[in-house]
């Protein structure tokens, strides 16, 4: 060995080996050659060459053999150090390095270290949304046992806390690693209330739970922007501390819930969410090393999912007991103020609660916190409506419980709605995942034909129902089995009385004769 090459620092090396700065190449080379430890000396001394490069050092082989293989054509006899750095699918941050690796060149070539193959590791990520109806195509995310309705969609109420969950799995590589940065980089859409998420958080490493803490081994930041981050700064020394045993093999997992606010959009395009993980991608450093630096770290590719809500329009029509509908002037001035809705979900025996919109499309939205529960109709564009904002799909029951006097109360109505959502596992962000939108009402148990959206009329999916007053005194026609068949055996008690009525009074008659 005649010195060092230009590519590499030898002040550097030495400084980083112990050894005085005037101790030449051969001797380093005469220590590597007799080294006893099996290649550990040789391969710690190749992570030192890595990290003592002059910029732009190195020369770049022919990579073949799809990927798997590289080629380095033109070389002197010497001792090499090689690495690999690879980049998965489009986004360029998506890398990683090899260990770096000494490789003698020269007679006899001899590859020291892990038999010359450059080993890369990568992490993958997942996000899934709690879905409480609908299940998933797939049931395992990165292979973790999960429950089917983890899902990349779902819809929810306005005001409901919407349950999230990441996975990420750790490198193949992760034993060559001394300590291993390990971030979630979590985004939630701003239709989102996260500024009091942090106390929903529960982080494990397999089924290990993890202590989150701005002193502990894990960390959790909650911007206002809703920008989430789940930090280990090495994650290898938080799992020992937690007696967990890490390895490739290893799932971390985060749960949480967000409250999906008033400003949710209805329909598509929904409320978007998306993570990425950040993570060592340089086993080469040693010991503190420079951990932090963003050439040593690498981001992993988006994962995305979608909640959507949906909107009700109730349209109200007053009659004459002729069956003439009352004109504009007439609803404005003496019906419409003394309507009162409520609205109930599924066997639900309370109403839900809502609070006014302040947007002009809407005049209520959903609010378990809110104060009202009486709904009143407004008048816009000559229609009396009652326009509600954020509920999820399912069947709802609309009651009147007030009207106007001389007016029947409408009989109660069931309203059916049902999104569509296709349940695939790998969504990109980039298609929509509501597929169709319908709804039927039904009074008493006779459902109309179900009105359906596709397409464009996605944007704004909202189902409707028409109720309709009239004046006079007439029976409710509507009601549950119960109140028919007090009707049925009422009119056939008074049929009953009346025959006997008239059979006691023709016996009196031919008792006289």
């Amino acid at each position: 060995v005649t010195g060092w090459a230009a590519d590499v620092n030898k002040d550097g090396i030495l400084s980083a080996l112990n050894l005085p700065s005037t101790t030449s190449a051969d001797a380093v080379a005469k220590t590597l050659t007799s080294d006893s430890t099996g290649g550990k000396s040789a391969e710690n001394f190749a992570k030192i060459v890595m990290n003592n490069l002059v910029e732009d050092a190195g020369t770049a082989g022919t990579v073949n053999n799809g990927g798997k293989t590289a080629a380095f054509s033109g070389l002197d006899d010497g001792y090499y150090a090689m690495s690999c750095t690879v980049q998965i699918g489009n986004d360029e941050e998506y890398t990683a390095k090899s260990l770096g690796m000494l490789t003698v060149f020269g007679g006899a070539a001899t590859n020291v270290g892990k038999d010359g193959v450059a080993k890369i590791g990568l992490p993958k990520v997942q996000k899934k949304v709690y879905e409480d109806v609908k299940k998933a195509e797939e049931a395992e995310p990165l292979g973790v046992d999960t429950d089917t309705q983890w899902n990349d969609v779902a819809d929810y109420d306005i005001g409901d806390e919407v349950p999230f969950k990441l996975y990420g799995t750790m490198p193949e590589n992760l034993d060559m690693y001394e300590k291993y940065f390990y971030q979630f980089n979590d985004k939630l859409d701003e239709q989102f209330t996260a500024d009091k998420v942090i106390t929903h958080y529960i982080v494990k490493i397999d089924k290990t739970e993890i202590e989150v803490g701005a002193d502990k081994d894990c960390k959790v930041t909650v911007g206002d922007d809703n920008n989430i981050t789940v930090t280990f700064a090495d994650i290898k020394a938080a799992a020992a501390n937690a007696g967990v045993t890490l390895t490739k093999d290893s799932i971390v997992t985060v749960e949480y819930k967000a409250v999906l606010s008033s400003a949710a959009n209805v329909g598509t395009p929904g409320q978007r969410n998306e993570v990425y993980l950040t993570y060592s991608n340089n086993p080469n450093l040693r010991g503190d090393g420079d951990w932090d630096k963003p050439e040593n770290k690498g981001k992993t590719p988006k994962d995305k999912v979608i909640v959507y809500t949906y909107a009700l329009k109730i349209d109200k029509d007053f009659f004459e007991s002729s069956g003439t509908k009352l004109d504009d002037k007439e609803i404005e001035e003496n019906t419409f103020g003394a309507v009162e809705f409520k609205l109930y979900k599924g066997d639900d025996k309370n109403a839900l609660k809502f609070s006014k919109s302040d947007e002009p499309e809407y005049d209520y939205v959903v609010d378990p916190n809110g104060s009202i529960e009486a709904l009143n109709l407004t008048l816009v564009n000559d229609e009396l409506v009652v326009r509600i904002k954020g509920l999820d799909d399912g069947t709802y029951t609309l009651k009147e419980t007030d009207g106007p006097k001389g007016y029947n109360l409408a009989p109660d109505q069931q309203i059916k709605i049902t999104a569509t959502t296709n349940e695939e596992q790998d969504w990109a962000g980039t298609e929509e995942k509501l597929t169709q939108f319908e709804w039927s009402v039904a009074e008493g148990s006779t459902w109309s034909t179900p009105e359906v959206l596709t397409g464009d009329a996605l944007e704004n999916a909202t189902a409707k129902a028409l109720v309709e007053n009239r004046k006079g005194t007439a029976l409710p026609t509507t009601g549950g089995v119960g109140t028919r068949l007090f009707y049925f055996f009422g009119g056939a008690m008074v049929a009953i009385a009346g025959v006997s009525l008239i059979t006691k009074k023709r016996m009196g008659k031919n008792q006289i004769l």
